[in-house]
């Protein structure tokens, strides 16, 4: 468990974990191949909805369900994650969203292929999950449709699935 996490030993484990698709590995790649499409537009294509997809491609289970389409702005989008999840800071809302979906929270060092991850960039924490390598993270980028940040570089992690 993360230290300092707002998501308890005992609420993490009563939460059901979810499960990856047997064919999540070609899931992952193919998202990763049309997300490069894809334009950064808030509330339909940003960091936590990409992540989101990518979940959902992994493991049929939409952590951003109740989001998406619901923001046409990051900020209306944090505070609105923030107000359904009862939790007053935005990484904290986003990690009691994830865990609330049965992504069990870990060490960023322990983070694996398919695992989601937490980063700051130049505009605050941002959401991606580890490509294939397993050294690299992908993110939604307001500038590149996606970019590729090495994994050390990430500060939270979350796993997906077994």
């Amino acid at each position: 468990m993360m230290t300092g996490s707002i998501i308890s030993q005992a609420t993490a484990s009563s939460i059901a974990r979810i499960r990856r698709r047997p064919d999540w590995e070609m899931r992952l790649k193919g998202w990763i191949d049309r997300a490069q499409n894809e334009r950064f537009v808030p509330g339909k294509c940003d960091c936590l909805l990409a992540m989101g997809d990518a979940v959902r491609e992994m493991t049929d289970a939409d952590p951003c369900a109740r989001y998406r389409g619901q923001y046409a702005d990051l900020e209306d989008g944090i505070k609105m994650v923030m107000r359904l999840t009862g939790v007053p800071y935005f990484v904290g809302a986003v990690s009691a969203e994830l865990v609330m979906h049965g992504l069990e929270p870990i060490e960023r060092n322990f983070a694996a292929r398919g695992d989601v991850v937490m980063g700051m960039q130049r505009d605050g924490p941002t959401w991606g999950v580890v490509d294939l390598s397993g050294q690299r993270v992908v993110f939604a980028a307001r500038d590149a449709n996606l970019i590729w940040v090495p994994l050390s570089a990430t500060e939270q992690a979350w796993r997906v699935g077994y």
